[in-house]
């Protein structure tokens, strides 16, 4: 089976995360309600993603094993804050920031201990810890920031979202002509 090319899912990722820190700037106040909003959500499709592409990519690497793991505990991460935030939406919006803010850290957790176990056998991994490091940082940032005002919550998330759209273009670039595959970075 012909390998899974992750730069192109990186590039279109990149270019969410942009349009996303662009449109929290212009409006912060609506981007907080469509963020709750459409958060869970996001989540759950990229969960499901993930274990799509996980399973749709065959490998019988010992690295890519162990890489799919990591990808199925990113997903279920997902999927339990997805649902946190879907089924109650009034719940979602009052606390917001504790729930967008633990989900990036426990995220930038999972992916800083992956890279660090799989860095002998993938390249790449140190961008990997270098996003997993601002995903902790942003996700505390969030969290220990939470009863500010909506427009300052937003704008913070509107930061986040560039930077990461920038790394993730940067590194689907840098992927984009490369055999291997970085499937952590989804």
């Amino acid at each position: 089976m012909k390998k899974l090319k992750t730069w192109g899912l990186l590039n279109v990722t990149g270019i969410l995360f942009i349009a996303i820190g662009i449109y929290c700037f212009v409006s912060p106040s609506n981007a907080y309600v469509k963020l709750v909003k459409y958060s869970g959500i996001a989540l759950l499709v990229n969960g499901f993603l993930l274990v799509v592409a996980s399973f749709i990519h065959t490998s019988s690497r010992i690295s890519w094993i162990r890489e799919r793991k990591w990808m199925h505990a990113e997903s279920i991460l997902e999927f339990i804050f997805g649902i946190l935030l879907v089924f109650n939406p009034l719940l979602s919006f009052i606390v917001f920031p504790f729930l967008i803010g633990y989900c990036i850290i426990c995220i930038g957790i999972l992916k800083i201990a992956a890279s660090l176990s799989l860095k002998n056998d993938m390249r790449g991994w140190a961008l990997i810890v270098i996003i997993g490091i601002l995903l902790c940082i942003f996700g505390a940032l969030i969290v220990y920031y939470p009863f500010a005002r909506v427009n300052d919550v937003t704008l913070l998330i509107g930061i986040f979202a560039l930077i990461m759209g920038t790394l993730t273009l940067f590194d689907s670039f840098r992927l984009r002509n490369s055999k291997d595959t970085l499937n952590m970075m989804l």
